[in-house]
């Protein structure tokens, strides 16, 4: 099968219409977003709904960059990491901890033990479970 070329969107936005289909719901396509280097980044589908028919390339192409757009906008513009939400600032948790007698004075909450359990027994109704959904011979 020979590969589709790429369509130049932007200086570093390049995509592939592939996939084209009628589907129970409606005409669909699908477009490859590629960088410059080549590396596939983005995977949209396009729908139009079953009534609508077969869209004209004008306006496959129209959709195809408004979803190019949101991909650049998308990447430019990333969404901010979210804030932790802290109910108590780390000093007045360390002197809380002290006043409690986990922490002695200096210490910092990386000092706190590690209280989680070294390992987890399996239950017995997870045993009885593999022990009857096991496979009926062995290979």
């Amino acid at each position: 099968m020979a590969e589709r070329p790429k369509v130049k969107y932007e200086k570093d936005i390049h995509f592939v219409i592939h996939g084209e289909v009628q589907r129970p719901w409606g005409y669909e396509i699908r477009v490859a977003i590629f960088n410059d280097a080549g590396d596939h980044v983005d995977s949209p589908c396009i729908t139009w709904p079953k009534n609508y028919g077969v869209p004209d390339d004008n306006e496959r192409l129209a959709k195809v960059i408004v979803k190019l757009g949101k991909y650049k906008d998308k990447r430019d513009n990333p969404r901010p990491e979210p804030v932790p939400d802290k109910a108590i600032d780390e000093t007045a948790l360390l002197k809380f901890l002290i006043g409690r007698g986990y922490l002695d004075s200096g210490q910092v909450l990386n000092d706190l033990p590690d209280l989680r359990p070294v390992s987890v027994e399996k239950p017995a109704w997870r045993q009885v479970w593999e022990f009857l959904n096991r496979p009926l011979w062995r290979s």
